[in-house]
Order: C-alpha cells, then sequence, then structure tokens
C-alpha cells in the first residue's frame, strides 16, 4: 500500500485579446469512490480546438468530456491503455461529426491529458498542446509536439525554441478527429510531493518562453494564482490566440494511504471451473440419514430373504 499524493489545481481559458470566439477546453475529474480513485487516479486535461469557431468548439469540448467520460467507464486498471483507447473513442467520434455538415469539415481537436494515480503521472497527447513538469527548480517539457517544427526539432533541425517564432508552427501531423485513426504518446513519470505540472495549449506556450512560465509558477505557490499570472503574462505580448493553462501541485497526504485496487480476473472456462465440496458437516449428516435407512430397510430385506429360501 502506497501513500497517496494529494493535488491542489488552479486552471483558466480565456479567448485572448483578437479572437472573440473561445476554441479551447479544459476538465479536471476525481472519482469519488475511493476505489476507483485508486484504479483510476483523477484526470486533468487541456484541448485546442481546431476548424474555426463553432466547429473548433465543438471538437475541443468533445475531446475533454468523452474522453473523461470513456476513461473512467473502462474498468481496466492499466491507465497507459486506458487514456489511449478514451482518445481513440473520442478521435471516431470527433471524425463522424466532421463528414456530417461541411460547416464541420476539418473539425478536429488538440488533446494533452496528466493522469495523476498514486505517486505516478501518465501523460497522454495528440497535437501541441503541451504538458510540463516543474522538479525541484528545472521545467522540463514531457510532451512531443505533434507538428510539423517539432518533427524538426527531433530531427535536430530546429533549436526547441524555435518552435516559437518559426513558420509553420501551427501544422500539425496529429490532431483528434482529422483521420478516422490516430496516434497517441503516453509517457509514464514517477511523481514527488512538490512537483508542479503544467498543461497548456499553444496560446500560452507560444507566447511565453519556458524559463518566463517556470518563474511564474515558482513564484506564485497557489496554483490559480500561478494561472493568472501566466495568462496576463500572454495578454502582454498580444494574446492573438485562445490561451488554456492549467497548474498542479503535488504534495504528501500523511494518513492517506491508496486503497487497494480491485482485482480484474478473467474467470476459467467452465470445464475448468473446480466443483464445490461439501462441507465435513454435511457428509457426516448424508452418512447418518443413510445409515437410518438401511436400519428400516433390514427387516424386509430379511423377510424377502426368508421367503426366497422356502
Amino acid at each position: 500500500m502506497i501513500s497517496s499524493l494529494g493535488f491542489a489545481v488552479g486552471k483558466f481559458t480565456d479567448a485572448g485579446l483578437v479572437r472573440e470566439a473561445n476554441e479551447d477546453s479544459l476538465i479536471v475529474r476525481q472519482p469519488e469512490d475511493q476505489r476507483q480513485l485508486s484504479v483510476k487516479g483523477s484526470l486533468f486535461a487541456v484541448a485546442d480546438g481546431l476548424g474555426g469557431h463553432r466547429a473548433g468548439e465543438m471538437a475541443s469540448t468533445l475531446a475533454t468530456e468523452m474522453v473523461a467520460r470513456e476513461y473512467f467507464a473502462d474498468s481496466s486498471p492499466d491507465v497507459a491503455q486506458s487514456i489511449s483507447r478514451a482518445i481513440q473513442r473520442a478521435n471516431g467520434e470527433i471524425y463522424e461529426r466532421s463528414l456530417e455538415a461541411p460547416a464541420r469539415s476539418g473539425m478536429a481537436s488538440t488533446f494533452t491529458a496528466m493522469v495523476l494515480r498514486g505517486a505516478e503521472y501518465f501523460f497522454a497527447s495528440v497535437g501541441d498542446s503541451r504538458g510540463y513538469l516543474l522538479r525541484e527548480g528545472d521545467l522540463r517539457q514531457i510532451t512531443q509536439d505533434h507538428s510539423l517544427l517539432g518533427e524538426q526539432v527531433r530531427a535536430g533541425l530546429l533549436a526547441p525554441d524555435g518552435v516559437r517564432d518559426g513558420r509553420g508552427r501551427n501544422l500539425l501531423t496529429r490532431a483528434v478527429g482529422r483521420h478516422p485513426e490516430v496516434q497517441v504518446d503516453v509517457f509514464e513519470v514517477p511523481a514527488q510531493a512538490g512537483d508542479t505540472v503544467l498543461l497548456c495549449t499553444d496560446g500560452l506556450w507560444g507566447l511565453c518562453t519556458d524559463e518566463e512560465m517556470k518563474e511564474a509558477i515558482a513564484n506564485q505557490p497557489d496554483p490559480q494564482a500561478a494561472v493568472q499570472s501566466l495568462v496576463s503574462l500572454a495578454k502582454e505580448r498580444g494574446a492573438p490566440d485562445n490561451i488554456t493553462a492549467m497548474v498542479i501541485h503535488a504534495f504528501d497526504q500523511p494518513g492517506q494511504p491508496v486503497v487497494p485496487a480491485i482485482e480484474y480476473k478473467e474467470e476459467a472456462p467452465a470445464h475448468l471451473q473446480e466443483v464445490a465440496r461439501p462441507s465435513p458437516q454435511v457428509i457426516l449428516l448424508l452418512g447418518m440419514i443413510a445409515l437410518l435407512l438401511l436400519l428400516l430397510a433390514a427387516p424386509a430385506i430379511w423377510f424377502l430373504y426368508q421367503l426366497m429360501a422356502r
């Protein structure tokens, strides 16, 4: 039984200073049932819709709401597979809806989530919304950008900071709902008290350097104040895009152990299942009944024997 990490979360989404509509979405879900919490953990996610005003808003909302619903409906204790399946189902739903009307053509969304279960993080992502981990003064990006410039960074053709200013930053190589199937990245990272996780859309990280985001988080022990500081920083830079950020502080919870997870076992085939054995008391009772029946039948058996002997 391992100690569970508690968390404090701050979250905010804003249309920015140029766009009229906010096509970003975010969600936080924590089960009330302690056994489900021990199996599934808590879910945090952000999404950036693509495809124009109403279509983009629909896509990001579908992504966050459907992934949360499907993830917690899946009873599997395998977080990585469970979150990946949930994103795949949301991908299929968004793709099907994009075919229903011309106004929804090309509708899709980025999606980045973090699941905190016990003392472990599971980051899942599609697109270029990011997941960061701040630990002991070091801020590092856990997720990878699924974009043309992101591919160039991984190929060593572009410095990481070049993604912010490079042309084609918004050319995504993966998005939820763009195609019938989507590849999902999942990263497992050990968690520890004192960590801070940042989830954000490109409306934030595209305007602020990693160092600036680190300072904003580190200087604000309250996660909601940290989020407001980040959004204000993006607005100082003009905020041409929607801005969404979520800050999660992890801390120890003394005396709050994780409830042991329910075991999931497959039943053996019928021909292999063990037949229930009667208890010793039942065996004794059956023996006494058999003896009594034998004693009652003895005179009749003796009478028949005498008749046959004549």
